[in-house]
């Protein structure tokens, strides 16, 4: 019956926006939705990781306790204030498994990948926040354009393996849940980091949150800018200004002999002035000087605004729990940028391989700014980007526990509703410069792009978790119903729709108490968006596992094998990507490939007389080739043959990460390796070098409730080209030292 009304639900008009949530799993009493992936004893093992923060990973290893099967870390509330980064991408690089790709230094757009997946704009993850979908629209335009504050967040969980089976609408990668403070049972809670630094880079986050016996709340603000650390031979800006604010109402119901039984309003609101640009430069250039910027950029501005609403009932009796939960998120974004040069080829090809004369080093010079040309033939496109987001719908999860002699069995049932929509309006005005700024031509403004990109979607999830003596089995079935709806200017295209069914299964052997093994297989899949060509199909693997985990008082080790072996590889095409014009916004089948790889990663502690060293490292290695000729519309696609390497994922990345503690003073440093990297799978030759940054942090606590800290961040001042995309060579941020001081209340 529940899979007819939800085919009923998915046939209906998205302006209703229901959704449907694959986060399955209902957490025990003030579990709060920011775990979506425990099993029943998940609420004292947080409480146990949030005060002592010396367990990252969240998978198997504890007998006694139920785990899910799969290679799957946290990061806590303390272990974020350790490495002391305000970087989302900067803070995921310790962990196997996952890729970054850098854009504009601070990390506002983050590009992440997982196991092989594309790390543009982290389009081909599932992205939440206490187990929600924050995406500006998941399903219809899965670009995140939006990501939360990494300042604000109470810590992260990452999902690898059939450990993502859970969640969607992508699964092939993996799954990334920040986490928000929650309110407390009792009493008054509160804390405040305010930091300045480098370039006038400033940081301010406030939390202030109550509870009684009925009710509790939550007031939370967070801020970051900076003027940024481009430069260029005119005065312009190159900085951004960004705010967070969440606010949370928690009403305890009548009990009637549950255990937990409340609802939760939640309300947010988030915005974003920057002076962002598209445009890097020549890699000559960048040798010359690496946070060098042309001055044609002085127009480039990036704008956004966000609210998000979301109501949430838990109750839970012994070994049942229960959540529904309604939320609704809008966005609307404008960027203004330069897309080209009239007449001219792609940017991205004039800055690769810069020309020595004709035409093409006249275009170049344009560019630059060195030639003022006022010839319409000859001018700057200035394209503004507006679009208009909604994400909304309903989820339900439901978790049961059942004990019996000699096994332990828990079910897991998860429904989300889902229904999301991009407005997309993009003009374009042809300029010229003069010297500071950017000026419309006579010939006005011409409209490039109108349309509107519907998504509605039902998915659930089973899974059923079974311990029998030494041995767990996880089965997952998982399956998406998704119907698209795409307008423009030539009309309404015909509706499509896809049924989408998912297995999976984890599995694990518990030996003596410090080994266990685990593996894992799972169907991965991501969407295809609204307004495709037909023959494009959704990006579909076959993901395996296979994985150790050693852990005994100081010391964790683990090790994974994995491999995903695409039937069929998506690429989105966007401005990100370098793709221009009608390429703007489509999907791109990119044939069969694997991706076989290994993580690894070690934690271990020891004491030396009043000291405590800890050292945690993670290496990721990783073979990802096509394995068929194709030709593809897809920019960083192009003309492949079997064999080629993916573009921009590295073969190896190595973080290493030790810290002292000795009294109240601590220091930490944190290195990272990426070995070099290909801005397509043509290329012969590595367009992106190995680059290695060195990060340094030294806190004192004063008292209990207050300390001082300073974080110093690529303190050996290591700067290459990490990316070529969208348009030209991008380098990463410079040594910056951030000082400040954090308290409790």
């Amino acid at each position: 019956m529940l899979f007819w009304i939800l085919i009923l639900f998915s046939a209906a008009p998205l302006y209703a926006q229901q959704h449907v949530e694959d986060t399955g799993d209902v957490k025990q009493p003030h579990q709060h939705e920011a775990l979506a992936e425990d099993e029943p004893q998940a609420r004292e093992i947080e409480e146990d990781i949030d005060q002592k923060d010396d367990n990252e990973t969240i998978t198997i290893g504890i007998p006694s306790t139920m785990r899910l099967t799969g290679a799957t870390s946290r990061i806590g509330a303390r272990r974020l204030q350790e490495i002391g980064l305000t970087d989302i991408q900067k803070i995921l690089q310790t962990q196997p498994g996952v890729y970054i790709r850098t854009e504009e230094g601070f990390g506002l757009r983050p590009n992440i990948g997982m196991r092989g997946t594309n790390s543009n704009r982290s389009d081909k993850l599932t992205l939440m926040e206490d187990g929600v979908l924050f995406g500006p629209a998941p399903y219809s335009a899965p670009a995140a354009y939006y990501f939360p504050l990494a300042i604000r967040a109470a810590g992260m969980d990452i999902f690898r393996g059939p450990a993502a089976m859970q969640f969607g609408p992508a699964t092939v990668g993996g799954a990334i849940n920040l986490k928000t403070h929650r309110i407390p049972s009792q009493g008054v809670d509160g804390a405040f980091d305010l930091a300045y630094g480098s370039y006038n880079t400033r940081k301010a986050y406030g939390r202030i949150a109550f509870a009684e016996k009925r009710f509790g709340m939550l007031i939370e603000g967070a801020h970051l800018g900076s003027d940024g650390f481009q430069t260029s031979s005119i005065d312009i800006d190159t900085g951004f200004k960004r705010t967070d604010l969440l606010g949370k109402l928690r009403l305890e119901l009548p009990r009637h002999g549950l255990d937990e039984h409340h609802i939760e309003l939640r309300y947010e609101h988030g915005r974003e002035n920057s002076a962002s640009t598209y445009l890097g430069m020549t890699a000559h250039e960048i040798e010359n000087d690496p946070n060098g910027r042309y001055p044609t950029t002085a127009n480039a501005r990036f704008q956004w605004n966000r609210t998000g609403l979301r109501l949430t009932h838990r109750l839970s009796k012994a070994s049942l729990h229960v959540e529904n939960t309604l939320y609704r998120h809008t966005l609307r974004r404008i960027w203004t940028k330069i897309n080209g040069i009239e007449g001219a080829s792609s940017v991205h090809a004039l800055l690769l391989q810069p020309p020595g004369f004709g035409r093409d080093r006249r275009t170049l010079d344009i560019l630059r700014g060195d030639l003022l040309s006022t010839d319409p033939n000859e001018a700057i496109r200035l394209g503004t980007n507006d679009r208009s987001f909604i994400s909304q719908g309903y989820r339900f999860k439901l978790e049961r526990d059942f004990e019996g002699k000699g096994y332990h069995h828990v079910l897991k049932l998860g429904v989300r509703l889902h229904g999301d929509q991009v407005d997309r309006f993009e003009t374009e005005v042809a300029s010229f410069f003069d010297g500071q700024q950017l000026l419309p031509h006579e010939n006005g403004r011409a409209v490039i792009t109108d349309n509107l990109g519907q998504s509605t979607a039902a998915s659930t999830y089973i899974q059923t978790q079974l311990r029998w003596n030494r041995i767990m089995l996880v089965p997952t079935l998982r399956h998406e119903l998704i119907q698209n709806r795409f307008e423009d200017t030539d009309g309404v295209r015909p509706t499509t729709r896809r049924s989408i069914l998912a297995p999976g299964v984890g599995m694990a052997y518990l030996f003596e108490k410090p080994l266990m093994i685990f593996a894992g297989i799972h169907r991965g899949f991501a969407p295809v968006s609204p307004g495709q060509a037909q023959d494009v199909q959704p990006e579909r693997s076959w993901n395996t596992e296979l994985g150790a985990r050693y852990t005994k008082s100081t010391i964790t080790l683990d090790g994974t094998l994995f491999m995903n072996r695409y039937e069929n590889l998506l690429g989105n095409c966007g401005f990100s990507t370098g793709c221009v014009g009608s390429q703007a916004a489509q999907q791109f089948n990119g044939g069969a490939a694997d991706i076989r790889g290994a993580e690894a990663s070690i934690r271990h502690r020891v004491n030396i007389s009043k000291a405590t060293l800890t050292t945690r490292a993670a290496y990721t290695f990783t073979d990802a080739q096509f394995r068929n000729d194709f030709i593809s519309g897809f920019p960083q696609f192009g003309r492949v043959q079997a064999g080629d390497l993916l573009p921009y994922i590295p073969r190896h990345q190595l973080s290493v990460n030790p810290t002292v503690k000795l009294n109240d003073i601590f220091v930490g440093l944190n290195y990272t390796m990426r070995s070099h990297m290909f801005d397509s799978a043509s290329e012969t030759e590595a367009s992106i070098p190995t680059l290695s940054t060195l990060n340094m942090n030294l806190a004192y606590q004063i008292n209990e409730k207050l300390s001082v800290y300073s974080n110093l961040e690529n303190a050996l001042n290591e700067q290459s080209i990490v990316s070529w995309r969208p348009f030209g060579a991008r380098v990463n941020s410079p040594r910056m030292l951030m000082v400040g001081f954090r308290g409790e209340i």
